[in-house]
């Protein structure tokens, strides 16, 4: 480039030893990425919530199976209860794909029971059968009848699975729990 005549070059000054020029933390090379070790903590966290939400999402079938006969005895010993406290007879009986609460009114007639606690039910994993044994094994039934009274009899409810079979069983007192057979 050609000056202009008369023209004076640009001044340019020397930096001092003695100021210091602040530098924008923005501008460092340090600020412009992540560590490490902020990756290395970030990955780890990630794997831990990964495997967290993957134990969560798989479903064991055979113990679902069994939560459910569980809950199942605790309906059976609600249901015995229900039956003393409204002075009528309630019965229980599996019906294709789940099972339902039946309850006897004045007319004798049997209606399905409209209750939060004893309501109709699917199951979670499908039977093949379901057996009601009332008292010694020959004694079998299509339904569970709760009365007044606590049954009286030990009461035997077999669930059949591919999974395994699930024994739910009451000695008579009104109370029931559940077992895996195999």
């Amino acid at each position: 480039m050609h000056r202009a005549a008369g023209m004076a070059s640009p001044l340019r000054l020397a930096p001092r030893a003695d100021v210091r020029v602040r530098q924008d933390a923005s501008l460092r090379p340090s600020a412009a990425g992540f560590t490490l070790l902020e990756m290395m903590v970030v990955m780890c966290i990630v794997g831990i919530v990964a495997t967290l939400a993957t134990l969560q999402l798989t479903r064991n079938p055979r113990r679902d199976l069994f939560d459910q006969s569980r809950h199942l005895a605790a309906q059976f010993e609600a249901a015995g209860d229900e039956a003393a406290l409204r002075s009528k007879l309630i019965a229980w009986e599996p019906v294709p794909g789940g099972y339902r609460f039946e309850i006897r009114d004045d007319k004798r007639h049997w209606q399905v029971l409209s209750d939060p606690v004893l309501s109709e039910g699917s199951w979670q994993s499908p039977l093949t059968s379901v057996e009601i044994h009332y008292g010694e094994p020959d004694g079998t039934s299509s339904r569970i009848i709760f009365g007044i009274e606590p049954i009286g009899v030990p009461v035997r409810v077999m669930l059949h699975s591919s999974l395994g079979d699930i024994l739910i069983s009451g000695g008579g007192d009104g109370r029931f729990h559940a077992e895996q057979v195999r």
